[in-house]
């Protein structure tokens, strides 16, 4: 018998196992957990302290994954409570960047149509389906701009189409290697006391199935988590939207506001690249959001912002 089932995405189901040891995890998308599980299957043996043991699996007609169940908060609980100091965050990210350097020793070689789909192709894709489904962005995309916080601003697609080639340059020297591809916060387990990182729901493919993919896109996500995404899927924002006006504020901390600044110090010559990433996830991650047209405007705000600072120039 299992418990209740966890909170997760509107097509993840996951299931806390009755001996509380084990959680179990089912989804609509069948391929997209296959590909999780190949990714879990195929990782490097030298990499296996940074993931929970595998308990169990199918990849037939009813796909899941059981994983063993880390008892550890996950990097969103922290960053949201104030749970950690700057001192215990420097941790942190001297975990990950110990995680990045392990991911690296493991290159590889990707086909350029795989990162073009993922920087391009999948944008595009997604930017359709939200313009489709949200006739607010669909106005301002059509008259080309809306007001953000007072201030007159260009339709964050439009200035991506006008800027496709600053944005084809990321296909020119990808870092390809061992990738989760999905890094944001809640997949990243972080026990204090040990200062013990666990990563949870990879992506598993970038392009085409598989574990590799351009490390550029896992500095991206955690970028993100510090750059509004967490607060916002946490609910902790202000939103207003009337006629072509959108005014959103997100609370960040001092505290908060120093980890980015940490994060892109960390970063260095990589940042503006890194930001650029950044900008094409809050993009192509619209659509997804689909339970929450209200969350859906305060990412496509955010996304307008970094795309903003990326070109001021």
């Amino acid at each position: 018998m299992e418990t209740e089932p966890i909170r997760s995405r509107y097509f993840n189901r996951l299931t806390i196992g009755p001996d509380g040891r084990s959680v179990r995890k089912t989804s609509r998308r069948d391929k997209k957990l296959r590909d999780e599980i190949s990714w879990y299957l195929n990782l490097p043996e030298e990499l296996h302290t940074y993931i929970p043991g595998v308990l169990g699996y199918s990849l037939q007609d009813q796909v899941y994954l059981c994983l063993e169940y880390i008892q550890a908060p996950t990097l969103s609980e922290l960053y949201m409570s104030g749970r950690l100091d700057q001192e215990g965050w420097a941790g942190v990210f001297a975990r990950l960047d110990q995680l990045f350097g392990r991911f690296a020793a493991f290159p590889a070689e990707l086909d350029p149509a795989c990162l073009h789909e993922m920087y391009i192709g999948k944008t595009q894709t997604r930017m359709a389906a939200f313009l489709n489904g949200n006739e607010r962005a669909r106005r301002f995309y059509n008259q080309g701009y809306y007001r953000l916080n007072g201030t007159m601003v260009l339709c964050p697609f439009r200035i991506f189409e006008s800027h496709l080639e600053d944005f084809r340059s990321l296909l020119d020297n990808p870092a390809i290697a061992v990738l989760h591809g999905d890094l944001c916060f809640s997949n990243v387990l972080y026990a204090p006391d040990k200062q013990a990182v666990k990563l949870v729901d990879p992506r598993g493919s970038f392009g085409i199935p598989g574990i590799y993919g351009d490390r550029r896109y896992d500095l991206a996500k955690i970028r993100h988590s510090l750059n509004g995404y967490e607060h916002i899927v946490h609910g902790r924002y202000s939103l207003q939207t009337a006629g072509n006006d959108i005014r959103l504020e997100i609370p960040f901390t001092d505290g908060q506001l120093r980890l980015l600044h940490d994060w892109d110090r960390y970063l260095g010559s990589r940042l503006r690249d890194v930001a650029k990433i950044e900008a094409l996830l809050f993009l192509s991650m619209l659509p997804l959001h689909r339970e929450s047209p209200e969350r859906q405007m305060a990412l496509y705000a955010v996304a307008t912002r970094l795309l903003y600072e990326i070109f001021a120039d």
